[in-house]
């Protein structure tokens, strides 16, 4: 998925969905290995990053 790092990317949310978009975008982290890393559960990893991949699309669309 393109996307402005510059710009959409630095304003999603700050807190875990935004740790965990960053380490599977910017890091090519899985999400299983982001789970061990942060000592979550990979349903977790899903729930938080599908609200900041929505933003950046959203965002994307709009700018």
């Amino acid at each position: 998925m393109p996307y402005k790092k510059d710009s959409a990317h630095s304003r999603v949310d700050a807190g875990q969905g935004k740790k965990i978009f960053l380490l599977n975008h910017d890091d090519k982290l899985k999400y299983s290995d982001i789970a061990a890393l942060l000592g979550i559960s990979v349903n977790t990893v899903k729930t938080q990053i599908k609200p900041a991949c929505q933003f950046i699309r959203q965002y994307n669309n709009t700018n």
